[in-house]
């Protein structure tokens, strides 16, 4: 049942700023203006020449409780002002002079995030509205490791790279682990949050608090680091789960593919993130100790979780034609074919480190970055070469954060190894 939408109660207490709000001539229905200090589903400050006392009032509305959402308008803002304004609770910034379509587009995603009032509206439940409103459309890839070193971040990275090449701007690349994530090293990415931020300030993750904490890499794909060694205490193994298993589920909101470079083990933790992915790729190298390790993987989610262990496929990384063990063999000894051979290339791998270039482009005629873009096909069969990301395209004149920010962020190279 498509319902009209409830009316937004607006706060704009600067009156040039309303009547420029007025002069939209938006639905007379959509809007209800309301006076003094709220209580309001919006106040919209200016934030003119004067940007500390529009971040007071921001800080002085958000702690008031009388507003449920605080959006900022003024000039094409940097991005040091948008994270400051972010903390002080802004949800929206809005891009003067006022365009009536993006304006339409930035009430209605306020709007999307009233599950309550969407409830109300439509005759469903909170929870029902609150998934409705998601969109959720994306899908998690999940690379988990049958053993240490065997190559699992190589793949992600470069299949993260490759499947963005095919949808430039739609996927992000995650990296789970704690203390010894090598994700940006592989990138040479310096990035300032990772998603222990996120974790730690579940209770507001929206576009600000996502675009705050991703990092953009040259080629356009969006990443998010794991923490140092150190995460906040109060993020304890369960609580972290659920916090990261969220991030993930608003992450693809917001991408079409969300990579997940999970390491190696299977926590508490990792299991409650893989087990939203729609594809899980198991990465071992052909050797005893790598069969063993995959065996035991493979049965540990088989008790845990059969669905995911169902969709789980087997990636050799590292693979030499006439090794000891054949791939046949493999397949046989854990119960499934094996999905992917990757060739051994490390003159490739270290050629494209030592330049400071993707692998791609370092070595495009390598079997290993031709297997890989292989690889990345078979898992994203929708994805059209050169195709326009629908993010990048819809960036320009968005006035949310996440597209303000990530439009302004830039990233560097990206360097690839095939050892880690």
């Amino acid at each position: 049942m498509n319902a009209t939408p409830a009316p937004l109660t607006l706060l704009v207490s600067d009156p040039g700023l309303r009547r420029e709000v007025e002069g939209l001539h938006l639905e007379p229905t959509s809007l209800v203006f309301t006076e003094g200090r709220g209580p309001a589903d919006l106040a919209i400050l200016a934030a003119g020449q004067d940007t500390r006392t529009a971040l007071a009032q921001a800080a002085e509305l958000h702690a008031s409780g009388l507003v449920r959402e605080i959006a900022l308008a003024g000039p094409v803002p940097t991005p040091e002002f948008l994270l400051q304004a972010m903390r002080q609770g802004v949800q929206e910034y809005l891009v003067l002079p006022l365009g009536r379509e993006e304006f339409a587009a930035a009430l209605s995603r306020v709007q999307a995030r009233f599950p309550r009032a969407a409830a109300l509206s439509q005759n469903m439940s909170p929870d029902q509205a609150a998934l409705s409103a998601s969109g959720q459309s994306g899908r998690i890839l999940g690379l988990l490791g049958a053993k240490a070193g065997a190559g699992t971040t190589t793949l992600a990275v470069n299949l993260a790279l490759a499947a963005n090449a095919l949808s430039p701007g739609r996927v992000v690349l995650v990296d789970l682990r704690r203390g010894s994530g090598e994700v940006p090293l592989f990138l040479d990415l310096d990035s300032a949050y990772t998603w222990a931020e996120a974790a730690e300030n579940i209770h507001r993750l929206d576009d600000t608090f996502l675009a705050s904490v991703l990092t953009r890499h040259a080629s356009g794909l969006m990443v998010l680091p794991g923490p140092g060694a150190e995460v906040p205490a109060r993020l304890a193994p369960g609580p972290e789960a659920e916090a990261l298993a969220r991030v993930l589920a608003d992450l693809t909101r917001r991408f079409d593919l969300v990579v997940v470079d999970a390491g190696s083990g299977l926590d508490h933790t990792a299991l409650t993130v893989l087990e939203k992915a729609r594809d899980l790729v198991l990465v071992l190298p052909l050797s005893l100790p790598g069969l063993v390790r995959a065996r035991r993987t493979l049965e540990a989610l088989v008790l845990a979780d059969p669905d995911l262990a169902a969709r789980t496929r087997l990636a050799v990384n590292r693979h030499l034609p006439g090794a000891d063990i054949e791939p046949e063999e493999a397949g046989e000894a854990l119960g499934r074919p094996i999905s992917w051979l990757l060739p051994e290339d490390s003159r490739a791998a270290l050629a494209a480190l030592n330049q400071g270039l993707p692998l791609a482009q370092a070595a495009a005629k390598s079997p290993l970055t031709k297997a890989l873009a292989r690889m990345a096909r078979d898992l994203n069969p929708s994805a059209k070469s050169g195709a326009k990301g629908s993010a990048e395209s819809e960036g320009a004149g968005r006035f949310s954060f996440f597209g303000l920010l990530r439009s302004r962020q830039t990233g560097n190279q990206a360097t690839l190894a095939q050892g880690a």
